[in-house]
């Protein structure tokens, strides 16, 4: 299954964020370099600040930019139209979870039994000085087809704890 492998693309980003740690601490934007450390995930990341006014898109990859059918970048998560109010106050809420607890959650979206597809959203927090998640980096991974009409039914959350040491 997609969500368990170790190869997946969700995975090869949560080992890098792993990689970027600093003392048991998340690391910040300017400790990661996607474009130059894992090139070929950057068409599925997005950066979305983390702002008094709620969380706006700062960054999205082209094919993330392709499902939403819409440009958002610069626009707050709340003021977007690309799926329904629901599973939008969802989307918020995981957002705000990751931002507060400062642990990573993966973010598996629920779609009519017929589609034989997946959708996995890996949300990771960015942290500044102050020790205060200033960003986050997430990736969305899909495999087989969506077609743009077909209707999320829900989003279904685990934390993602790290791996096991090497024996």
């Amino acid at each position: 299954m997609a969500d368990t492998d170790d190869t997946a693309p969700w995975n090869t980003l949560y080992r890098y964020w792993l990689d970027k740690h600093v003392d048991g601490r998340p690391p910040g934007r300017r400790d990661i370099d996607p474009p130059l450390e894992i090139p070929r995930l950057i068409k599925d990341l997005m950066l979305v600040e983390v702002s008094p006014d709620g969380f706006r898109y700062r960054l999205i990859g082209s094919t993330i930019s392709g499902y939403m059918k819409v440009d958002v970048t610069g626009r707050l998560v709340a003021a977007t139209e690309w799926t329904s109010d629901g599973v939008r106050s969802d989307w918020r809420r995981l957002l705000a979870a990751v931002s507060d607890s400062q642990k990573p959650q993966l973010i598996i979206t629920k779609f009519p039994a017929a589609v034989q597809a997946y959708n996995h959203s890996l949300v990771l927090p960015l942290v500044g000085p102050n020790s205060r998640t200033e960003m986050l980096l997430i990736g969305i991974f899909s495999g087989g087809y969506i077609d743009p009409g077909t209707p999320i039914e829900g989003l279904d959350t685990r934390e993602v704890t790290p791996p096991p040491p090497a024996t």
